[in-house]
């Protein structure tokens, strides 16, 4: 009977790439799921008509993009077919009267249109990625580390307790609801409920304690990085990584 250093039990993007590391560093791993193929919500299936492929589950692949992980296998993921499209105008909104509006990855455009939208109100949107650009350093390592690590304790402490010793202005914002976070710096309801939805990518709805923070994650992410996606479909992030990992020698 074949034996392995590691089994992972679950083929999702997590797992996938927990592998690859693995893998790189001479462990043998085996991944065990339930499903047919690699991937867990990264499918992309023939939905509609023959040929036509639509993403599930999972259709951008922004995360992962701005991930160290895909800093460090970006050439190894590429030779195994995983491109990543991208576009300067990543996503927008229309509202039932007609009003609508777009983002950039242009900063000047964007704040540009938030004040022909409702004049004033790009000082707002300044204050919300101010307030999340000037810790994301901090957050985004936080976001990618083992939270009972050392270091894990020490960020956070960071994040939370101001020189003071008192709550960080940070700490003060982090379980605002995305509706209060979003009243207190814009008055203009356009940029609101473009802005408003994309808490639920991350679970939360907008009414609930601390998905005024993953607004501004989301915010600065679209920004910053635009919505890449996988030519092929977001399945292309699994079939990469799983074609990495085999070739590095898991099963």
């Amino acid at each position: 009977m074949q034996t392995y250093d590691v089994t992972i039990i679950g083929c999702g993007p997590n797992a996938l790439v927990c592998a690859a590391y693995l893998t790189r560093a001479g462990y043998s791993v085996a991944i065990i799921d339930r499903n047919e193929r690699p991937g867990g919500g990264l499918r992309t299936d023939e939905l509609t008509l023959p040929g036509f492929k639509h993403d599930t589950y999972a259709g951008f692949l922004i995360l992962f993009a701005l991930s160290q992980a895909y800093a460090e296998f970006n050439k190894e993921l590429t030779e195994r077919g995983l491109t990543m499209a991208n576009s300067s105008t990543p996503a927008g909104v229309s509202l039932p009267d007609g009003r609508a509006t777009v983002i950039t990855t242009d900063g000047a455009a964007n704040v540009a249109e938030i004040e022909r939208l409702c004049p004033g109100d790009s000082a707002g949107w300044g204050a919300i990625l101010g307030s999340i650009g000037s810790v994301a350093p901090q957050v985004f390592e936080l976001l990618a580390s083992d939270l009972t690590s050392p270091r894990a304790k020490q960020l956070m402490d960071g994040l939370m307790v101001g020189p003071d010793g008192l709550p960080s202005a940070f700490a003060k914002e982090f379980l605002l609801s995305a509706r209060d976070m979003l009243d207190s710096n814009l008055k203009g309801d356009v940029w609101k409920a473009f802005l408003a939805p994309w808490v639920l990518h991350s679970g939360h709805g907008p009414e609930e304690a601390n998905s005024g923070f993953w607004t501004k994650i989301f915010g600065l992410g679209l920004q910053m990085a635009g919505l890449p996606v996988g030519v092929g479909g977001a399945e292309m992030q699994a079939v990469a990584l799983s074609r990495l990992v085999k070739d590095q020698g898991g099963g």
